[in-house]
């Protein structure tokens, strides 16, 4: 059998059939079997009243023929009763005129025919004398034909050495024999192929299942070709050989774009699509679905759609699209409860479960999972994984609701199923006693709790499971806590495993697993870390954590990277699916542990030689050495927040490198809605709105920045306060906060952000030019005109029209230090990476998203978008966080940004004093300070001066 890593890895498998069926009977052998157990003939005569004897003519041997075509084709259209009347008929014909062939082609169909009905007696009966009789004639394609037909039905009977031996002696006569009929002998491996799958052959069965789809080739029957393609990928997907299974599944799409059939190459696409799925290649299984779903034929039917569209459903829940995920798969589900797909049903009301406790419908999650509970229980055979992870999905769903006494018995349940002697799944069983032990603690039940956490942490250390590990020592240190014990040991451990790539956070649609996210637990080690004076360790954490959360929805977006970059980007991100698939498919971490060595080693290279492209790849190692470092370098104070659940962390590095962690009693859903609010009202203008967006701001100022965070800012109004926000504080205008004695934050600071601490040390320095480049599609001279008048003209360079073209702005950006897009931007919320920019594609009628920006090559100190816009409901940051990381990557080391479209003149007004401050000598941050003073001088509303926000190393 295949080694466990060619599960995705698989390998190339050269046939030699003769020897492979000889390998799997365990017996060489050539030409006739000694005994074929022939039923005496004379047996037929009672099961048909034979005619009197005609005679052999062309005419009754074209009536024969006849006689079977029709019962071909009635059996093709289902009509079975029809079928065997026809069989009969050309039987008795053939035997009344003494022909062989016709007699013996009869006997197989209707050894076919009993088959199907489940009589493998009789069937057995017939395909016995159809060889006997087709043995004396010349016809070795009949006879070929009849053995496959008694295979199968010995193959049916368990009887597997008899039904290899049978399609030996079948292939001989499309081989030795000289027949080349390429489609009998395609059916032949297939059943070959059935057999070593069965007997546990895999790598033998593969070989079989490539031949008959090379003899399917061969004999122009391409739908069959693509058919035996598409069933070996879902035979791999089955078995777990998702890596062996894309490349089938890839074949058959080749095959079906050559062929131009829309029924076939949607067929081949979602087979594509599945083992996409499986190897969490989400994106890519996504694009599939999506191009599958676009294509129409008149041969699909609404059971067919629907399986399309789950699919295509559970790929959208992968990459962030819940509710068009919830209400695709609200559509497909009563379809699919119609046909009947037990499992398929329970998989999909799970998802759904899912998809309602991400989005806080905990009521309705509830009655979700327990159908697809009692769904699974039906499922034959048993289906443990299934129910342990569904059961793992209803506890979790409980114990989000509040209800923690009923989720400790599903837990309880969960472990009954993972530690089944017939499944015996170590990892589920360490990751359910991970969820106990946190069930435990919100009930306050510290013996349980550290009864779980014990067991789970003896299980999951046997396996190597750093996922379960790091859960697993931070409840045992909260219970250690909880009752007066020493909990720095514990706490080591948490942070050491949680920092693993194994224990990563990873999208995956059908689990909830354990009472809390990655990101809330997280938040929580951060807490515990902060509160035994681990203040380092805590802030290396927190950054961690906002990195995976960048990094995930890059992923999941469908973020790209450079043409140069693209191979290595891809093998890195596509491996590490393939590490969680196999996990997802039941291997234990402890088998792919030298995988993870190795992509480890690689990774560091990466960070090493190119950190732009490591940072999309995966969270980036930072030592507080180099932190405090830059800080003292810069001389800047740096304040860095992680939003949590119920409360906000912040960590403050002042000028004197002293580090400070402060937990600071406001969560995210207040923040998220006074961010809201302040986004929303910078469209409006009358005075109530104002009034409302002034309390905000001072709020929001005592709640982020009280007298602990304050008195670390600089008293030098000169010295920078780099913000590093997290989520929802990405959208807020740091600079409007309003102190206690009613001063804006920019009156007595000079402000920067910077998306992450490893930004601020490992982004390049740029050339200390003021050359600018100015791209704006549209032709408007306005705002353009103005800024460039105040440059040398020697030092502009303006792309407008149709000469802002994508191309022409990547090689004039090599000359130029500023590029400066003049335009309005609308960043949507469900995915940035799709914002349209100002430029012109190649392609006609081709736009120009960020994420083919983000692709180019931009060696730039600054980008200044004058005209972009957030979206209000943009909970997370994304647009912004994307904006800036992106075009990090591209190269750009600052990048300046509007989180609304502020009025025309009082923008541009802006912008340019920006720029006059610049060529003064001013740093990026005080030239963005001075500009915002002048403004507001003129106008103190927020909405007409602090739109703009600076994100990078700008001092």
């Amino acid at each position: 059998m295949l080694k466990q890593n060619e599960r995705f890895y698989g390998r190339k498998l050269a046939p030699s059939l003769v020897s492979l069926i000889a390998a799997l009977t365990g017996t060489a052998f050539g030409g006739a079997l000694a005994a074929d157990n022939i039923t005496d003939k004379a047996s037929m005569g009672q099961m048909f009243l034979l005619p009197t004897d005609r005679e052999q003519t062309p005419e009754n041997i074209a009536l024969v023929t006849k006689y079977l075509e029709r019962g071909r084709k009635a059996s093709d259209n289902g009509e079975f009763d029809k079928a065997i009347g026809a069989f009969q008929e050309a039987y008795g014909l053939a035997r009344e005129i003494k022909h062989g062939e016709g007699e013996g082609e009869a006997l197989t169909e209707m050894c076919l025919y009993y088959q199907a009905k489940g009589q493998l007696a009789r069937a057995k009966e017939l395909g016995e004398n159809a060889i006997e009789v087709l043995a004396d004639t010349t016809n070795k394609k009949a006879l070929g034909e009849a053995r496959a037909a008694l295979a199968r039905v010995y193959l049916m009977q368990d009887n597997t050495y008899t039904a290899m031996q049978q399609l030996q002696l079948a292939m001989d006569c499309f081989d030795d024999m000289g027949a080349t009929d390429g489609e009998s002998a395609s059916k032949i491996l297939m059943l070959a192929a059935d057999v070593g799958i069965k007997t546990g052959h895999i790598k033998e069965a593969l070989q079989f299942y490539e031949a008959a789809a090379g003899f399917s080739g061969q004999a122009g029957k391409t739908k069959a070709q693509i058919t035996v393609q598409m069933k070996v990928a879902k035979d791999l997907i089955t078995l777990g050989y998702y890596t062996a299974a894309l490349e089938e599944a890839s074949k058959a799409l080749s095959t079906a774009r050559e062929t131009k059939k829309p029924d076939e190459l949607v067929a081949a696409l979602s087979t594509v699509a599945n083992a996409q799925y499986c190897l969490c290649e989400y994106p890519a299984a996504r694009e599939s679905y999506e191009e599958a779903l676009q294509i129409k034929f008149a041969q699909q039917t609404i059971e067919s759609r629907s399986r399309l569209v789950q699919g295509y459903a559970f790929c959208l829940a992968a990459t962030g699209d819940l509710d068009q995920a919830r209400t695709q798969l609200e559509k497909c589900l009563p379809y699919i409860k119609k046909s009947g797909q037990i499992e398929s049903r329970a998989e999909t009301e799970n998802a759904l479960g899912v998809i309602n406790s991400l989005q806080g419908n905990h009521q309705v999650a509830l009655q979700n999972l327990k159908s697809a509970l009692e769904t699974a229980s039906l499922v034959s055979p048993k289906a443990n994984r299934l129910q342990c992870i569904i059961t793992q999905n209803l506890a979790a769903a409980q114990s989000r609701l509040g209800q923690n006494r009923f989720a400790k018995v599903q837990y309880a349940n969960a472990l009954q199923f993972a530690r089944d002697k017939k499944f015996n799944d170590r990892m589920l069983e360490g990751r359910t006693y991970a969820a106990l032990a946190e069930t435990c603690l919100n009930l306050k039940e510290y013996p349980d709790a550290e009864d779980a956490a014990r067991k789970g942490i003896t299980v999951s250390q046997s396996i190597n499971d750093d996922a379960a590990l790091w859960r697993l020592y931070t409840s045992l240190a909260q219970v250690q806590l909880a009752t007066g014990q020493n909990a720095t040991e514990s706490l080591e451990s948490a942070v050491s495993f949680f920092r693993s790539p194994q224990a990563g956070d990873f999208a995956n649609p059908a689990e909830l697993t354990y009472p809390t996210r990655r990101d809330e637990k997280g938040h929580e080690l951060v807490g515990l870390l902060l509160s035994v004076n681990m203040t380092e360790q805590s802030l290396l954490a927190a950054e961690q954590l906002k990195q995976e959360a960048f990094i995930n929805e890059w992923h999941r977006r469908g973020g790209q990277v450079r043409l140069a970059d693209r191979d290595l980007y891809d093998d890195m991100v596509i491996r590490r699916a393939h590490f969680h698939a196999a996990e997802a498919a039941g291997n234990s971490p402890s088998v792919l542990m030298k995988d993870w060595r190795d992509w480890v080693i690689r990774f560091q290279h990466i960070a090493a030689e190119n950190p732009g492209l490591a940072r999309l790849i995966a969270p980036v190692p930072i030592s507080m050495a180099e932190v405090i470092k830059t800080v003292q370098a810069s001389h800047a104070c740096i304040v860095d927040y992680l939003v949590g659940t119920k409360s906000t962390i912040a960590f403050v590095i002042d000028g004197n490198r002293k580090l400070t962690g402060l937990v600071l009693p406001v969560g995210k859903d207040d923040l998220q809605s006074q961010v809201a609010t302040l986004l929303t009202s910078s469209t409006k203008t009358d005075e109530s709105a104002r009034a409302a967006e002034h309390r905000i701001l001072q709020l929001l100022y005592s709640e982020l920045l009280p007298a602990e965070v304050a008195r670390a800012l600089p008293s030098n109004a000169d010295q920078p306060v780099v913000i590093i926000p997290d989520a929802i504080l990405y959208n807020l205008p740091f600079a409007a906060l309003i102190s206690n004695d009613g001063k804006y934050l920019i009156e007595t600071h000079t402000m920067a952000m910077a998306p992450e601490l490893d930004v601020l040390m490992n982004v390049p320095r740029r050339t200390k030019d003021l050359s600018l480049l100015v791209a704006d599609r549209s032709g408007d001279d306005n705002e353009s005109g103005q800024i460039a008048s105040i440059f040398d003209p020697a030092q502009v360079t303006k792309l407008s029209g149709k000469d802002a073209e994508i191309n022409a702005l990547q090689e004039q950006a090599k000359s130029n230090s500023i590029i400066h897009f003049a335009a309005e931007m609308k960043i949507p919320q469900n995915n940035p990476l799709s914002s349209l920019f100002p430029l012109a594609s190649q392609e006609a009628g081709t736009p120009v998203t960020a994420n083919s920006l983000f692709e180019l090559t931009l060696p730039n100190d600054l980008a200044v978008l004058s005209g972009t816009s957030v979206n209000a409901k943009d909970y997370r940051g994304n647009g912004v966080q994307v904006f800036c990381r992106g075009l990090n990557y591209a190269g750009v080391r600052n990048v300046l940004m509007s989180l609304w479209v502020a009025p025309d003149a009082a923008r541009t007004s802006e912008l340019l004093e920006f720029y006059r401050s610049r060529q003064q000598g001013l740093s990026q941050a005080q030239s963005l300070r001075k500009a915002q003073l002048l403004a507001l001088s003129k106008d103190p509303s927020p909405r007409a001066w602090a739109a703009f926000q600076l994100l990078g190393p700008s001092f």
